[in-house]
């Protein structure tokens, strides 16, 4: 499901809440917890924003996108010729205990 999607459903609890809405508003923040992206060719996945590794706590790098640094989506830390990925390139830009993928 997409996280910028559920974000903008804003409902609020109103003051006569059937259990159904109270239930799906409690499901709603629960999906919100443990969502993340599921990487297939890595378009449309920001590799620093999004929740995307699941090796992780919360899905998501902690550390912000070093300056200099050309990877800007999933796809662009994949090795497009094998399908891998490019591993010369993360040891550039992260710690090696998260390069293990």
């Amino acid at each position: 499901m997409n996280e910028a999607l559920l974000a903008r459903q804003e409902a609020a609890r109103g003051s006569r809440a059937s259990w159904v809405w109270l239930s799906l508003l409690h499901g709603r923040d629960t999906l919100m917890k443990g969502l993340r992206w599921q990487v297939q060719s890595g378009k449309g996945i920001r590799f620093w924003e999004d929740k995307w590794v699941p090796s992780l706590p919360g899905f998501k790098l902690m550390s912000p996108k070093p300056d200099g640094c050309d990877i800007e989506w999933v796809a662009d830390a994949i090795d497009k010729d094998r399908g891998a990925w490019n591993k010369d390139k993360l040891r550039i830009y992260l710690l090696f205990a998260v390069i293990v993928l």
